[in-house]
């Protein structure tokens, strides 16, 4: 071909190229959901579980994967998790279930007890078709984690803390919206049990906490402090092995923190460490977690009272009603708490988890550029 021609062929072939780059890569915002079909329908990678029958919800920045009711390939052992997430990769090497996943597993927690969806069900409640956020549900009762937890359901721990909350049912809606590099997540728990009030659909949104506080008296009260037993929610993360933990101050040196609390004799289970956010990275893709702040209280907070370098647990809201009468109205006669929290797809480094969680919080950002002169 002579140099006079390529011109013309390049103008010929110009529009071909046009017509092909929606089927790579949409560039409207959008969101939609959907039960995978087959196996090129997933998110993929080298940790990847999500498997045909499971959800899917993507939009134009990331994908993720919520599993069935049935039981988990992941840690936490029961379904209606998010397993799977990764960015949006339009090329074609990425196409057919072939992405770069690095989670593990995120899983609820409420008062210390996680979903076991199997009696429960997961459904598609938005597609995503008409414009809006794609969201799935996931619904079911409650179970410890640790066989250890299983006094907190026991008669004597009854006697010894009436009113204490262990018997839930809990839904959660996942939801990915337009043009967002994240998903928020958005539970609600019912108390159930002999003597409890059917649901009325009313919730209480619990605050997201502003400081450190205890664990257990959250979860157990405290007469001298007058709190009734509360509700203490948040999630249990296994961002994956092959992830750095990173937190604001912290860095990525989470043994620190965990030697200088024990060397302090604290224990970080009653008394969590206190983050702004925490994220992970350790190749193409990064996460992040954290919640936003409830009007009139402070700066929002993540408290980690676990935290390992594969797995971390979160609490991100509480509230203890009063033993006074005063806010019997507006706090005790609730038998439905929700809670909301975020998760951030980043591109695979820190700095890009920060700025969807400054976006979300409404922070303004800057760029400083500069020259290195050696």
């Amino acid at each position: 071909m002579s140099r006079a021609s390529r011109p013309a062929s390049l103008a010929l072939l110009a529009p071909l190229l046009a017509l092909a780059a929606p089927a790579c890569h949409d560039a409207a915002p959008f969101a939609r959901a959907y039960r995978a079909t087959s196996p090129d329908q997933l998110i993929g990678g080298d940790v990847a579980m999500a498997r045909v029958g499971d959800f899917i919800l993507e939009n134009d920045r990331i994908r993720i994967a919520v599993l069935d009711k049935e039981s988990s390939p992941a840690p936490g052992v029961f379904g209606g998790t998010l397993v799977d997430a990764d960015l949006q990769r339009p090329e074609a090497r990425f196409r057919n279930g072939v992405g770069k996943d690095q989670l593990a597993e995120v899983i609820p927690v409420v008062n210390l007890l996680w979903p076991r969806p199997g009696e429960g069900d997961v459904t598609l409640v938005n597609d995503g078709s008409d414009g809006q956020a794609a969201v799935v549900r996931v619904a079911g009762g409650t179970g410890v984690f640790l066989e250890a937890l299983s006094i907190l359901r026991s008669d004597l721990l009854e006697r010894l803390f009436p009113g204490v909350d262990f018997d839930f049912r809990i839904e959660t809606d996942y939801i990915v919206e337009p043009g967002k590099p994240w998903v928020r997540i958005r539970s609600t728990a019912h108390r159930i049990g002999e003597g409890v009030p059917e649901p009325t659909g009313e919730a209480l949104a619990l605050p997201s906490v502003d400081e450190t506080l205890a664990i257990f008296t959250a979860i157990l009260g405290d007469a001298a402090q007058g709190k009734k037993p509360g509700v203490m929610a948040g999630d249990f993360l296994f961002f994956g092995a092959r992830n750095d933990i990173f937190a604001p101050g912290l860095g990525f040196d989470e043994e620190k923190a965990i030697f200088d609390a024990l060397f302090e004799g604290r224990d970080t289970f009653t008394y969590p460490l206190t983050f702004d956010f925490m994220a992970a990275a350790g190749g193409d893709v990064s996460y992040g977690y954290f919640n936003l702040a409830t009007e009139g209280r402070g700066d929002p907070k993540v408290l980690v009272p676990i935290i390992t370098s594969s797995s971390t647990g979160f609490v991100t809201s509480a509230n203890n009603c009063s033993t006074a009468a005063d806010d019997d109205d507006a706090c005790d006669r609730f038998q439905s708490w929700t809670w909301e929290r975020y998760f951030v797809v980043g591109r695979g480094d820190v700095a890009s988890v920060a700025d969807a969680i400054y976006e979300a919080r409404g922070i303004a950002t800057g760029t400083v550029r500069g020259v290195v002169v050696g």
